[in-house]
């Protein structure tokens, strides 16, 4: 459902993505934007402004509620993070809330991971045996905080102190990443954080 992937879709930010043969990143992800009616009118000429392609049969309403639910209330912890580390640079509690509290260009993102072996596979065939270990390279975010479940599944490693390392899977917790937009806008005193995802050997969601 993006133009990326289908010349005839409008879409270039929202929708979904899905498993594409030989790619690195081996994962299907349907990004959402903004609950359309909690955009103000005066911002959908703006080009990265766009609605979410969700079906639109009454059937499948309980999905867009459902999306709708945990975007508001990650959208509601995002902001509280953020109040917290602003107060940790030494501006004020609600400093980044004109950035962020409306209008928001907050991504909500599922994604579906498969191992490479599975029959329902991408080919992986001309990836060497480095990206075979992986269904998602290492990378920063480009945003600027990105709030993580992995629904109890291990696999994500973070770089620390230049070796990546697993990051256990805890009940309750989300992981927070800071991203490149962040890092660039404290002048580098907040680093942006570098991860990638194992290949499990088994389906895996975040």
């Amino acid at each position: 459902l993006m133009k990326h992937h289908n010349s005839e879709n409008p879409n270039v930010y929202r929708g979904l993505a899905p498993f594409l043969d030989n790619d690195p990143s081996h994962k299907e992800l349907f990004d959402m934007g903004l609950p359309w009616d909690m955009v103000s009118e005066d911002h959908h000429k703006y080009k990265l402004v766009e609605k979410t392609p969700f079906p639109e049969e009454q059937e499948y309403r309980w999905i867009v509620d459902g999306y709708e639910k945990f975007y508001n209330l990650f959208h509601r912890l995002s902001l509280k993070l953020l109040n917290y580390l602003a107060v940790g640079l030494g501006k004020e509690k609600g400093f980044f809330d004109a950035w962020f509290e409306y209008n928001s260009l907050c991504t909500f993102r599922s994604i579906y991971y498969l191992p490479r072996e599975h029959q329902n596979a991408a080919k992986s065939d001309k990836l060497d045996s480095e990206n075979l270990k992986l269904t998602t390279p290492e990378h920063a975010d480009s945003g600027f905080l990105t709030l993580l479940t992995t629904f109890g599944y291990p696999g994500l490693q973070v770089e620390i102190d230049g070796e990546y390392k697993s990051i256990k899977p805890k009940a309750g917790c989300l992981v927070v990443n800071l991203g490149e937009t962040f890092q660039r806008i404290t002048n580098y005193k907040m680093k942006a954080t570098m991860h990638r995802v194992l290949d499990i050997g088994e389906p895996r969601y975040s």
